[in-house]
């Protein structure tokens, strides 16, 4: 999958929130458009889904820690 280019985020985040029924992935709540952001993969830069920010914020954290919190691999995560 190519990179999205910054022009384009706006209209694949709307996509994305209407495929998703306008609900977080991460915490299956509603979710408005002013409060999406894409998620993606940071290694491979796929977006995955159309995200809260606090909710992105998290699992960014969750993901650049994984070695460090001996946690199992997350690279292959995949949203509902």
């Amino acid at each position: 999958m190519r990179r999205i280019t910054s022009s384009e985020v706006k209209h694949y985040r709307k996509l994305a929130l209407n495929g998703q029924n306008n609900i977080c992935p991460l915490c299956e709540k509603h979710i408005e458009e002013d409060e999406a952001v894409l998620d993606h993969d940071h290694k491979t830069g796929e977006c995955r889904a159309a995200v809260h920010r606090g909710c992105n914020v998290l699992l960014g954290k969750i993901e650049n820690n994984v070695a460090m919190a001996k946690l199992k691999d997350v690279a292959n995560l995949r949203f509902k």
